[in-house]
Formats: structure tokens, sequence, C-alpha cells
């Protein structure tokens, strides 16, 4: 299979196209055909060299994906061939991450794509989610709290706002003058 891979830290121009081989199911795997992958902060990172980050060259980057489920594992009970999911692999401690067409992982780590939203924008979704999501478990905001979100227009700012507005608190956004109008239509 086709995957956008490193042999070596460095600048962009170190991704390239490569062959790989075609990631197995293990028993509690599905693997996904994938359709959009997307490109996280925590990617270029890696693909400068992260201090201590031991990666096996070739590399495949990427952490977020969405596709359909072209395999499931022998004990896979919540996804069957065909699904549309959507999913967060940390590459780091996987074989691959997702700038492959196919991506294998457990069940755990993806979710169905919910009606209507476009596997490109579900790509988009995860590891944006997840990180506000950790982030607003560790705060133990009292009912209707004044809360300050840093970097609102950023993905993981936009989805904090959303939520601490739809959970009913009072949200100033941090960001550029630029950005007020877009953020004013978060609320």
């Amino acid at each position: 299979m086709k995957a956008a891979v490193i042999v070596r830290t460095g600048p962009a121009d170190e991704l390239t196209y490569a062959d790989v081989e075609l990631p197995q199911t293990g028993p509690h795997d599905i693997r996904v055909k994938t359709a959009f992958a997307a490109v996280n902060p925590v990617d270029i990172w890696t693909r400068r060299g992260i201090p201590g980050l031991d990666l096996t060259f070739p590399a495949v980057l990427g952490w977020d994906v969405a596709g359909t489920v072209d395999a499931v594992g022998s004990e896979v009970s919540r996804f069957r061939v065909g699904d549309r999911v959507m999913g967060v692999v940390k590459q780091m401690t996987r074989l691959h991450g997702t700038y492959a067409e196919f991506v294998s992982a457990p069940q755990e780590l993806f979710a169905p794509v919910p009606a209507g939203l476009s596997l490109e924008t579900a790509a988009a979704a995860p590891l944006t989610v997840l990180t506000s999501a950790k982030l607003l478990s560790n705060l133990h905001l009292p009912e209707r709290a004044k809360v300050l979100v840093t970097g609102a227009a950023g993905a993981v700012g936009r989805v904090t706002v959303q939520w601490l507005v739809q959970a009913g608190h009072e949200v100033s956004g941090l960001a550029r003058a630029t950005d007020k109008d877009d953020l004013t239509s978060l609320g």
C-alpha cells in the first residue's frame, strides 16, 4: 500500500510517498481504508524530531483518520466491514500512523461517523475534540462560571468555547482581533 513516510526527521521535504506493508488486524483491531487523515501540530513536531522519541524508520506519521472499515478482527463487536468511522491513532505507540491508504488499530480508538457528517470533517475532529474533552474534564467549574479561553480561534479553543457556552458558562475568548466576528458567532 502507499503511505507518506519519513526516513529521518527534518523539514517538510523529508515526507515522501512510498510503498509500505499493509497493516494486519489483531483480534480486537479494525482496519480502515483511509478517506482522509488530518495534519496536527504533533505530526509536524514528530517529523521535525522530538527529543527522546524513538521512531522506527520509515515512519508513517498521522494521528487522526476517517474512512470505511475494510477488515475486522475476530473479537471485534462494535464495527462491521463497510461502517464509516473516525478515530485517533497514537502514531508513536503504533507501527504506523494515518498518512496511509489503510490504518489498523484497536476498535476502542474509533467511533462511528455521525450521519450527515462528511468523512473529511470527521477526520479533523478526533484529536481536537479529545484534547478539549480532557482539558474540560480536569476543570471543576461551578454553574455559570466566567471562563477565559486563550487561543479561542484555534481548533481546540473553538471546541472548548462551544462546549462551555452550551453548558451555560459565560465565556470570553482570547484571539486575534480579526477573529472577533467568528468567535462572536460561537456565542
